[in-house]
C-alpha cells in the first residue's frame, strides 16, 4: 500500500506539474487570415426609363438574384483606437433579365413617359445578363466594439449582356436586307451580345458576431461597352445585396 501510495502521490505531483507549465504557457497566436463564404440576394438598380424597357409600354424586369461571395481577410492592425481590416473578396452578384415591348427611341419621350408613335406596333425586347467580380477592400470600426465594421474599395468587374428582338423588321418596317450593325439579323429577328471588363467602387457596413457575420454591401459599376458612338449597356447601373455568413 504505501508503495501504491507513492506511485499515486508521484502521478499527481506530474499531473499538477504539466498543469502549471500549461497555464504558464503563452496562448497560441491567432490565424492573421481567415477564409469567408456568404450567400445573399442583389437587387440590381436599373437605369430607368428608355433603357431596354418603355414605362408606357408592357415590361417586366427581374432585377432579384441570390448572390456569392467567397474571400479571405485578416488585420492591418489598430490606429487611434481603432480596428483595421483587409478584405479581398470574389462576388458573383446573379443574372438580370428584362421582357419588354418598345418603340423605337425617337417615337418616345422617357421624360414625360409617353409613346409617340408606333404605340400600337412595339418591337419585343428580351435581354438577359450576368455580374461578378473581385474586390480589395479596406475596413475599419467606426465604432469601439468591434463588431460594427465600414469597408470600401475598388472592384474589378465582369459584365454581360445579351438582347434579343424577335419581330424587329416587321415591327419597325426597315428592310431586313439593310442588316443593322452591330447586331446579327436572322429573319425577321435581330440579336446581339456583349461583355467585358471594368473597375468601379464597392462598399458597404458590416456587423460581426463570433465568426458570424452580416452585410450589406454596395456596388457602382455604371459602364456600357463602348460599341462605337453607343455605349450599349447593361440594364443595370448599381447593385445593393444583403450577405449573411461566417468566418473560418
Amino acid at each position: 500500500m504505501p508503495l501504491v501510495r507513492r506511485r499515486a502521490t508521484s502521478c499527481l505531483r506530474t499531473v499538477a506539474a504539466l498543469a502549471l507549465l500549461w497555464s504558464l504557457a503563452p496562448p497560441a497566436p491567432a490565424r492573421s487570415v481567415h477564409a469567408e463564404a456568404a450567400i445573399g440576394l442583389t437587387q440590381f438598380m436599373d437605369r430607368g426609363d428608355g433603357v431596354w424597357y418603355q414605362q408606357a409600354l408592357p415590361h417586366k424586369l427581374q432585377l432579384n438574384s441570390p448572390a456569392l461571395m467567397l474571400g479571405v481577410h485578416g488585420a492591418l492592425g489598430r490606429y487611434a483606437g481603432r480596428r483595421f481590416d483587409w478584405h479581398f473578396d470574389f462576388f458573383h452578384l446573379g443574372r438580370a433579365a428584362s421582357d419588354s415591348w418598345a418603340v423605337m427611341d425617337n417615337h418616345y419621350d422617357p421624360q414625360r413617359h409617353v409613346c409617340l408613335g408606333h404605340c400600337t406596333q412595339p418591337s419585343h425586347f428580351i435581354g438577359s445578363g450576368t455580374l461578378w467580380g473581385f474586390s480589395a477592400m479596406l475596413g475599419a470600426e467606426p465604432l469601439a466594439n468591434r463588431r460594427l465594421e465600414v469597408r470600401a474599395g475598388p472592384w474589378l468587374y465582369h459584365q454581360s449582356w445579351a438582347v434579343m428582338i424577335p419581330n424587329f423588321y416587321s415591327s419597325t418596317g426597315y428592310a431586313p436586307n439593310l442588316g443593322w450593325a452591330p447586331w446579327t439579323s436572322s429573319g425577321d429577328a435581330i440579336s446581339h451580345a456583349a461583355s467585358g471588363w471594368g473597375l468601379g467602387l464597392a462598399g458597404g457596413l458590416s456587423w460581426r458576431w463570433r465568426e458570424y457575420r452580416a452585410s450589406l454591401m454596395a456596388f457602382f459599376n455604371n459602364r456600357g461597352f463602348g460599341l462605337g458612338a453607343d455605349p450599349w449597356p447593361p440594364i443595370w447601373r448599381a447593385e445593393y445585396v444583403v450577405f449573411a455568413g461566417r468566418s473560418f
